[in-house]
């Protein structure tokens, strides 16, 4: 049998206990290292691909405390290989997401927990990276802003108020 190998640190240790944790018990069965990465990945597919760099940024809050040994932050495991291959796509696509030259497989195994952890706890940052309506929380800040200005200036005022929001979008890129 294949060994997925891979290096993680102890905050990603921390955080993969925390959800074998509750993987066990929404399951009600004991769950592995290998069945919690393969359940964070499924929980991670949310997150779109130009987003990875709000999850990067994201630091969970309340974790629970666990006894980590070093020997944990070297994980050698047997992963499903549609999961391990998934991982790999996830490493060569990050590093331009990132604008990063190189992102170690640790890395992404973080990330995917992190982003799993957000699924499960914290709705409010799962809105901020990846709003219901496919918006970008630029785009509904605009949006908010120009209702705003047509209520303010009437609805008659609505090309001029469009139109420089337009130009404003152009001057910001974006």
């Amino acid at each position: 049998m294949d060994f997925f190998n891979a290096r993680i640190s102890y905050a990603t240790a921390q955080l993969l206990q925390a959800m074998m944790d509750v993987y066990q018990e929404e399951r009600g069965i004991s769950i592995t290292k290998a069945g919690a990465i393969a359940l964070a990945y499924k929980d991670a597919k949310w997150v779109p691909m130009d987003a990875w760099d709000k999850i990067r940024d994201y630091e969970p809050a309340d974790v629970p405390e666990a006894d980590i040994k070093p020997a944990a932050l070297k994980l050698k495991i047997p992963l499903e290989k549609p999961v391990e291959d998934a991982l790999l796509q996830l490493k060569a696509e990050l590093p331009t997401r990132l604008g990063a030259s190189y992102v170690k497989m640790g890395v992404i195994i973080s990330y995917i927990l992190k982003a799993a952890y957000i699924k499960h706890f914290d709705e409010d940052a799962k809105r901020r990276i990846a709003p219901a309506n496919g918006q970008s929380p630029t785009d509904i800040a605009f949006a908010k802003c120009q209702a705003e200005l047509q209520a303010l200036f009437g609805i008659d005022q609505a090309p001029y108020i469009n139109a420089s929001l337009n130009r404003l979008r152009k001057t910001i890129g974006v």
